[in-house]
């Protein structure tokens, strides 16, 4: 079925709950991910390029 990734361009996740979250592979250019909540969240091989880190509250495991 070839590699799937997740795609979100332009995105707002802002006060969004991620916990737990597997963005492997993910995505995110341009993403507002101001207030997000991403604790425990997999970030490996992400492309946050352009994105809104600001407050994002990070606890990885």
């Amino acid at each position: 079925m070839g590699l799937w990734r997740n795609y979100c361009a332009s995105c707002v996740v802002a006060s969004t709950d991620l916990a737990g979250a597997n963005l492997k592979g993910a995505v995110l250019v341009g993403a507002n991910l101001k207030g997000a909540v991403l604790v425990g969240a997999k970030l490996e091989f992400a492309s946050l390029d352009g994105s809104d880190m600001t407050g994002v509250l990070t606890q990885l495991t």
